[in-house]
């Protein structure tokens, strides 16, 4: 009898990262656009937008306003490059008066929701990008959630001299190439910067799904 292989169902949403995974707050930057291969499960993923932990703080005596600015993009990989398959975006306005008022919308950690719809069925990379613009005022702190990781730099091939392309996992660290506010359509491996120790720390994310 000849063997079969029973199709795979398709899940709803995919947490990349493992439950028990540890992290820090921090960030890259802003205005960075961060690299990283997805570990995928072999059954499709259905998901309609993509969540992005953030830690907000603001001084008690601070009072401004503030916008965060985030964008998402999935890549498919074509020999050294990486092709843009799919990107989105999302803004979020606060307004802030000490940690009192609207603080308690947006204070703390909290997702970041981009909507994006789509249904992946093959290995894939994920760029995440942010920025933010102030209108006056100090004290207001926006970091990510980036899985923990030796604090060290990344430094290649034993035997082979360092560079700053060196990457732990291929396609993982900063986009190096200047960019306006669209996410680029292509993405070259040449392109990443992997070997600094800041950019061994991933940003977390989640590809969920409304239907469950």
């Amino acid at each position: 009898m000849p063997y079969f292989t029973p199709p795979q169902a398709t899940l709803s949403g995919h947490a990349p990262f493992a439950p028990d995974t540890e992290y820090v707050v921090g960030q890259h930057g802003a205005g960075t656009l961060y690299m990283q291969p997805v570990d995928m499960p072999e059954a499709p993923v259905q998901f309609d937008r993509v969540l992005v932990p953030v830690n907000i703080s603001n001084a008690t005596n601070s009072s401004f306003s503030h916008t965060l600015s985030m964008s998402v993009g999935f890549y498919t990989r074509s020999g050294d490059t990486l092709s843009l398959l799919q990107s989105g975006s999302a803004t979020y306005a606060m307004t802030a008066s000490g940690t009192v008022g609207s603080y308690s919308l947006w204070g703390g950690v909290r997702h970041m929701s981009i909507a994006m719809t789509n249904t992946i069925t093959s290995p894939v990379w994920v760029g995440i990008w942010s920025r933010t613009t102030t209108g006056g005022g100090a004290g207001q702190t926006i970091n990510a959630l980036l899985a923990t990781a030796p604090n060290s730099s990344w430094s290649g091939i034993l035997g082979a001299a360092t560079n700053a392309t060196d990457q732990m996992l291929l396609g993982m660290g900063r986009y190096s190439v200047s960019f306006t506010t669209a996410m680029p359509t292509s993405v070259g491996f040449t392109q990443i910067q992997g070997n600094s120790s800041i950019l061994q720390r991933p940003p977390q994310f989640i590809m969920a799904s409304g239907t469950v």
